[in-house]
């Protein structure tokens, strides 16, 4: 007897890897907001919800510039050009 189907295999593989992937992007959106907050100090309204929309390949983008932001202006600009 077979505990699980090639289908409900397939089925798994799938949802661990959005899993994965969902968790990767939320916690980088934790710690870009972490980082902003601590360089700047609260975030202004807005700001927090624009990062959290970003995909994945836009928030490995912004892990990558938000050391180099001397304002919280920067992270604003930023977004725009996103967009």
């Amino acid at each position: 007897m077979q505990l699980m189907t090639q289908w409900e295999r397939k089925g798994l593989t799938q949802g661990l890897r959005k899993g994965r992937a969902e968790g990767r992007l939320q916690e980088g959106q934790t710690l870009i907001l972490r980082l902003l907050q601590r360089r700047f100090g609260p975030m202004p309204n807005g700001l927090e919800g624009q990062i959290r929309k970003l995909s994945l390949q836009q928030m490995e983008t912004l892990a990558e510039t938000v050391l180099d932001f001397s304002s919280v202006t920067h992270p604003k600009w930023w977004l725009k050009q996103i967009q």
